[in-house]
């Protein structure tokens, strides 16, 4: 068997082995029924509740008296900052993973190590 065909091969066991793992978590994430990547990258935020002119109201629909308490809601909002940390931390991970696999073709192949 040629060196580098072992490399080669290699190179592609471990990409189809981390292909495949990928697959599975996702296959996992999808099935799940207590998960959902909205609720994962959503955040509670607590909201006044106002009428159509942005004055805060009661739970009746009422305008506030003065000294009342407002009424607040807590909702699930989208996260920009959640959803770019996503994208980072996937990037990042594609990064790791494809100079990992060209470190590993180079050793398999010249059997030497990058500096």
């Amino acid at each position: 068997m040629n060196l580098v065909n072992f490399a080669d091969m290699l190179i592609v066991l471990v990409a189809v082995a981390v292909v495949i793992s990928m697959l599975l978590c996702y296959r996992s994430l999808q099935e799940a029924q207590d998960w959902s990547l909205t609720d994962a990258l959503s955040e509670e935020v607590e909201l006044t509740k106002t009428d159509a002119t942005g004055n805060p109201i009661d739970a009746a629909g009422n305008l506030l008296a003065a000294g009342q308490a407002p009424l607040t809601v807590t909702m699930m909002k989208a996260s920009s900052s959640r959803f770019i940390a996503l994208v980072a931390t996937v990037a990042i991970l594609m990064l790791y993973v494809g100079f990992g696999l060209a470190c590993l073709y180079r050793f398999a192949s010249v059997n030497e190590i990058p500096t």
